[in-house]
């Protein structure tokens, strides 16, 4: 079930099963043991940051900024409330969700990130800009605690062909552990937008 986590199976007499092997003619009674799953704010990530989108030229489309958030935890996240404080300014309106394993964007110009992108979840527009030579961004959650706060850069230390017109930085680690403020867990993206 949404929400919950299996734990293990228990006897009628509340103790637990390490390892069991059954046959079909055994009877035996037993109960599935679940917890709820609690969402971690770790489980969020940043997973694709357009600071530096390509110019419009007579056989394209001007790029847009976009930043990308990844749920890489197994509980449906509610980002109502979440927002940007650093960097760019933007929360989650109610009704908000990222169910695991989903991404959500959100943009400078939706209507230009729609039409270069087709149908990506965007949850919206951000106020500022996403700037060429790094800055930091910090997201709270609802309750104001950091889910966040990192910066990225242009310099020799992050791929520098993010801030070349066009590719992005995108993510190389998609687990919990995964440390922003690392250019190591950083690639350009291979596909111009």
């Amino acid at each position: 079930a949404e929400g919950y986590r299996f734990v293990g199976w228990k006897n009628l007499d509340g103790s637990m099963l390490e390892e069991t092997v059954f046959t079909a003619t055994d009877n035996v009674t037993l109960q599935a043991v679940f917890e709820p799953s609690i969402f971690s704010n770790e489980d969020l990530i940043v997973s694709e940051i357009m600071y530096h989108p390509s110019n419009a030229t007579a056989n394209t489309v001007a790029g847009v900024e976009f930043l990308e958030l990844k749920n890489v935890g197994n509980t449906t996240v509610d980002l109502a409330g979440y927002r940007f404080t650093s960097g760019i300014s933007f929360t989650f309106s109610e009704g908000t969700v990222l169910l695991p394993g989903a991404v959500v964007v959100i943009t400078r110009n939706m209507k230009l990130f729609r039409k270069n992108y087709g149908i990506v979840p965007v949850a919206g527009e951000y106020s500022g800009k996403l700037q060429n030579e790094g800055e930091l961004l910090t997201l709270l959650d609802d309750s104001s605690n950091v889910v966040f706060n990192f910066a990225y850069a242009s310099t020799e230390l992050w791929p520098s062909q993010a801030n070349t017109g066009g590719l992005s930085l995108e993510t190389i680690c998609y687990d919990h552990q995964f440390d922003h403020a690392d250019h190591h867990n950083w690639r350009a993206s291979t596909v111009l937008g």
